[in-house]
């Protein structure tokens, strides 16, 4: 257990809001992220009448599934992404931009890279590769 909170300590938080912040809030950002996945994919037969709707539609707040957006995926996270969320205090619903699609970081980095380093990844093919220590003079 200690060894996990280690790791969990050496994470900077990705918004602004502090470490203990993020750690009590991941779980319900995780699963508002997984139910709307769930909710996009299960609107797949529905695409045409999900159009319509959101040609039609003139509320400013509507709670029709038509307006969820596709979710996105962690790997798929750009710099522009990063700058946003760090700076943005708003969630998905009340916030437009793209970066709020992506699911919230692991809290624990072993989750999301190779090693402890934070070398590569998890999705980065060099993440699997083996490691060839240097050679030094």
């Amino acid at each position: 257990m200690s060894n996990q909170v280690d790791n969990v300590l050496q994470r900077l938080p990705y918004r602004p809001e502090s470490f203990k912040q993020e750690m009590a809030r991941y779980p319900e950002r995780l699963a508002r992220h997984r139910e709307k996945d769930a909710l996009v994919v299960s609107r797949q037969v529905h695409q045409e009448r999900d159009r319509q709707h959101r040609r039609t539609c003139l509320l400013r707040t509507c709670d029709d599934p038509a307006h969820v957006r596709p979710r996105r995926e962690l790997k798929s996270e750009t710099v522009k992404d990063r700058r946003h969320l760090g700076g943005c205090s708003l969630e998905d619903p009340a916030c437009l931009d793209p970066s709020h699609l992506l699911p919230p970081h692991p809290l624990d980095p072993t989750e999301e890279f190779c090693c402890r380093s934070q070398c590569f990844p998890l999705w980065d093919p060099r993440a699997s590769a083996p490691r060839i220590a240097r050679r030094h003079r």
